[in-house]
């Protein structure tokens, strides 16, 4: 358990926990924790725009949370967003958006993408506000990453062969399991009663991307992981912010407890 936790830490951040090379039937059983290492990433980068925010202010707090984060991770999931939008937004056929996506260039897709991701993610931050962002944001790097659980579980991989395929073949039913049951318990520890419509918003964007991706790719691809994990976490953070306009700032969820 402890060595798939680890795995999964080196696989989705730059922490250096182990020089261990990671293995693939390893990181096919890390897959599990994929959702619980994606909400100790959020409670991080929450917590640190949380605790700078009283000497740098809120907007610059999170601009620093931001920068922190794509150090953390090593920005491997807007990577991912990047080069699926410029094989999605300029191929043609399924082999043209693949090799578009192989290609370690930005184009104008990609860069578009991650201008108006990290542009959702500061606007989104600001609405929710301190305490609400360190509650939020586990939840919707939580949900983001058990995108990647189900969509390895549900469709094939759109290329023949390679690590993401290798490693969904060898998912197990429990593996499975604990990685979507993991945001679920986490959603409902921290925010309570808007569990239910970040949840439901989280299961509609992955459902919508499945679906796209089956028809435009034939499946998946680890690009298309990526750029369904952010889409999820901005999809789950935009319900957050509506549901506290709608009925109250998360800061209240705290009497929950």
């Amino acid at each position: 358990m402890l060595r798939s936790a680890i795995v999964a830490a080196q696989f989705l951040t730059r922490v250096p926990l182990s020089r261990h090379v990671v293995e693939e039937h390893e990181l096919a059983r890390a897959v599990a924790y994929f959702p619980l290492i994606g909400a100790l990433v959020g409670a991080a980068v929450a917590g640190v725009a949380y605790a700078v925010t009283p000497l740098l202010g809120l907007d610059a707090a999170i601009v620093t949370g931001l920068v922190f984060g794509a150090l953390l991770t090593g920005a491997f999931h807007e990577d991912g967003l990047a080069d699926a939008c410029d094989g999605l937004g300029g191929g043609f056929t399924r082999p043209q958006m693949l090799e578009i996506m192989r290609d370690s260039r930005i184009g104008t897709y990609g860069a578009v993408a991650l201008i108006l991701l990290y542009a959702a993610r500061f606007t989104l931050f600001r609405g929710l506000g301190g305490v609400g962002l360190l509650l939020a944001l586990p939840v919707a790097s939580a949900l983001g990453r058990a995108s990647s659980v189900a969509l390895m579980a549900w469709l094939p991989n759109a290329r023949a062969a390679g690590m993401a395929d290798d490693v969904a073949h060898a998912l197990g039913r429990g593996t499975i399991a604990l990685g979507l049951a993991t945001p679920v318990v986490i959603a409902v520890v921290l925010i309570g009663s808007a569990a239910l419509p970040t949840l439901a918003a989280a299961i509609v964007a992955t459902l919508g991307a499945a679906f796209y991706l089956r028809r435009r790719l034939g499946g998946i691809t680890g690009d298309t992981l990526g750029a369904v994990n952010v889409i999820v976490e901005i999809v789950t953070l935009a319900t957050a912010v509506a549901w506290t306009r709608l009925h109250a700032p998360l800061e209240t969820l705290l009497r929950w407890y």
